[in-house]
């Protein structure tokens, strides 16, 4: 196996994609989908398989339980090429979201074993020149000893996700840990909150973050993406599409953007690769389908 250039820490799970007459109606309504697909899921997995789509060598530190969708999540992974060695069997049961995807998206979660991960399962950071944390509002255990564990990597990056505590627990620490944070307009605006610089317009709050350290890399959906840092601002626009589903397509962002800064490109090219391969993610039900590969994004 190749030597492993980045570790992914985050959550892996299976999602179902439900399509179609999704918004649920009570009292025993009988509703008939357009479609349903069990596919992977999880930040964390879904930013491990982009980046072995796009030829990464990477890892991915997660939890998942003894039972069918640990089997499904790990088989799916390893197939990709992602090193399955950190991704540890606990007693709880795997965890499982359902999508609910029409226009906009809603999320079910069941956390099961994607809150079991502990410092313990943490890999030697010295193994690796890049770590990547997502969706540490789910992983309240670990969470509080992610900033020091971050800290010693080379080089390092975040996507929180969002929250569903709204407390936003940590967050200066986190945001002083790594290099890169690549949140939505939503959780920017959140976190420009949540630090006391609450903002109007993106812009200001990504500047009230990237004025702590890290790059801000933006993720604006149709609208494309931009980097923040303290001395510039970068944009790239979206490819036109009509998109199948939206699920995963920021965590496939992420990934492009990694891979590309992972190959030594500028800031500039690395957001155009997170724009495309984000975009190109959207074509097919899931987040992991239609991820790229190398090539796609330098056509």
């Amino acid at each position: 196996m190749a030597s492993v250039s980045v570790l992914v820490v985050g959550e892996a799970n299976p999602d179902l994609v439900l399509r179609g007459d999704v918004r649920p109606r009570f009292g025993q309504t009988e509703q008939l989908l357009s479609a349903a697909d069990l596919t992977l899921g999880g930040s964390g997995a879904l930013v491990a398989h982009g980046l072995a789509r796009l030829g990464v060598p990477v890892a991915l530190c997660a939890a998942v339980g003894a039972d069918a969708y640990g089997d499904f999540v790990r088989s799916y992974l390893a197939e990709a090429g992602v090193d399955c060695r950190y991704l540890v069997t606990v007693p709880e049961s795997t965890g499982i979201s359902v999508i609910l995807s029409d226009s906009d998206r809603a999320i079910l979660t069941h956390l099961g074993a994607i809150d079991s991960l502990r410092p313990t399962h943490l890999p030697d950071p010295d193994s690796f020149d890049h770590v990547h944390a997502a969706s540490v509002y789910l992983a309240s255990t670990l969470r509080p000893a992610l900033p020091s564990y971050l800290a010693q990597f080379r080089s390092s990056s975040l996507d929180t996700n969002d929250d569903p505590l709204r407390t936003w627990a940590d967050l200066p620490a986190l945001l002083g840990a790594v290099d890169l944070v690549l949140p939505n307009e939503g959780e920017l605006a959140s976190w420009a909150t949540n630090l006391g610089e609450p903002a109007t317009t993106w812009q200001e709050s990504a500047h009230a973050v990237a004025a702590r350290g890290p790059a801000v890399v933006l993720k604006r959906g149709a609208e494309g993406g931009a980097v923040v840092t303290a001395h510039e601002v970068i944009t790239a626009a979206a490819p036109q599409i009509t998109p199948v589903d939206t699920t995963g397509a920021g965590d496939t962002f992420d990934a492009g953007f990694i891979a590309a800064r992972m190959d030594g490109r500028s800031l500039e090219k690395s957001l155009q690769w997170a724009v495309r391969a984000g975009a190109a993610s959207t074509q097919a039900a899931g987040g992991a389908s239609a991820q790229p590969t190398r090539d796609q994004l330098r056509g």
